[in-house]
């Protein structure tokens, strides 16, 4: 089963739709080798190398809403660094309750949990909805993911099309 993405060429204003494998119904099949499409070349794989000792950036959001400038800008500071260098970072005191992450996450993973041809009526298109992500080419490798990217903020950027109505509390 496939899903198709329909994406924008900014250069020329163009749209080309790429129909790409959804991996959920791939892993059903009980495959013996991973499809072509989803191999990397050897020097495209990441290094195995043990990370107990890299110590990922944290940042502690509660500092840039705080009354103290010099913690906000060593806040700053940290945050661009770990951007510059790592590319990412864990975010910590952010505010948001473990118990709003645990239910979206179960939202989430009944949503994937629906049958085929519900989450496809959500299939991405200019880079939002239900299927693969970073579709450029019809041959380029795949990550071996199927996601769901919804727009959230600011509020008038939210294209509702792409919400599911299933489940119900989505």
């Amino acid at each position: 089963m496939f899903n198709s993405a329909l994406l924008s060429d900014p250069s020329d204003g163009t749209s080309k739709r790429f129909s790409v494998p959804i991996v959920q119904e791939l892993a059903s099949q009980n495959l013996r080798n991973l499809p072509q499409r989803y191999i990397r070349s050897e020097k495209e794989r990441p290094n195995a190398f043990p990370l107990h000792h890299l110590d990922i950036p944290i940042i502690h959001m509660d500092m840039f809403w705080g009354d103290s400038d010099l913690c906000r800008q060593k806040e700053l500071e940290k945050l661009g660094m770990a951007c510059q260098e790592w590319g990412f970072f864990q975010a910590a005191n952010h505010g948001i309750p473990v118990s709003l992450t645990e239910r979206m996450k179960g939202i989430v993973r009944e949503f994937i949990q629906l049958p085929l041809e519900e989450r496809l009526k959500y299939e991405k298109q200019e880079r939002e909805g239900y299927g693969q992500s970073f579709v450029a080419s019809d041959d380029q490798i795949l990550d071996w993911a199927d996601t769901i990217y919804l727009a959230t903020l600011p509020p008038e950027k939210r294209k509702m099309s792409f919400w599911p109505t299933q489940p119900a509390d989505f």
